[in-house]
Order: C-alpha cells, then structure tokens, then sequence
C-alpha cells in the first residue's frame, strides 16, 4: 500500500509540476535564508541572507517580499532581483526586532520567480531576548 500511494505522490507531482521546463534540483528549495536560526536583542537589527536560485533556463525577474510578524520591521519593502538561467543571487534583508522577548520567531520570504509564485518559500527562527542577554 505504501508502495502504491508513493507512486500516486510521484505522480500527482509530475502532473501539477512543469518539470520538463523547471529545475528544482535535488531539494526543490529555491531560496534559503541565513542564518536559518539565531538571535537578537530587544529592538535591535537583523540581516539575513536570502539566497534565490532560478530554476528556469533562461533569465527572469524574482521578487521577494519579507515577511515579518506584529512588532518587527522591515528597512525595505518589495526586492527584486534578476537572475540569469539556472544561476544564482543573494540579497540581504535588514530587519528590526519587536521590543518584546520572544523564542522561535518565524520570519519568511513570499517568493515569485518570473511566473512562479512560490508563496513563502523560505524561513528563518529568530530569538528575541533581553538587551544583554545572547
């Protein structure tokens, strides 16, 4: 039964997937932030590392939106990046930190790669402690 319901998932994947047009490469993650987990103080300011691949092989236009919780704020809306087929670009987020301690905060990027949207594609976990605590 594992078997069978294993071959549907491959299958349904091949029907809603253009993968005869779309490299997604071994681990399908088209954008990664770094670092994935880290923390901050109270207020204080974060850069993350988006890393965005185009799965296409010819150019396109990505977009990347940040995506924050109540309290924290982002120094830029809306990125864009242009990719060149099959490579790769990096682009750093600065963000600021809610006032308010917090474990495990999840920010994200909301990604589009030319008329691919990915929705949020990629996550970090932030800890917010207390100024002078690391």
């Amino acid at each position: 039964m594992m078997t069978e319901r294993g071959e549907e998932l491959v299958a349904l994947h091949h029907d809603l997937l253009p993968l005869d047009r779309l490299d997604l490469g071994a681990d399908g993650v088209l954008c990664r932030l770094t670092p994935y987990y880290t923390s901050v103080p109270t207020g204080g300011e974060i850069v993350l590392t988006a890393t965005v691949r185009n799965p296409w092989p010819d150019k396109a236009v990505a977009t990347l939106q940040p995506v924050v919780p109540p309290g924290w704020r982002c120094e830029q809306g809306s990125l864009t990046l242009r990719l060149p087929g099959g490579g790769m670009e990096q682009v750093h987020l600065r963000l600021v930190a809610d006032v308010v301690p917090r474990r495990r905060v999840r920010l994200a990027v909301d990604l589009t790669i030319g008329d691919l949207r990915l929705g949020q594609h990629a996550e970090a976990l932030v800890d917010v402690v207390p100024e002078g605590i690391r």
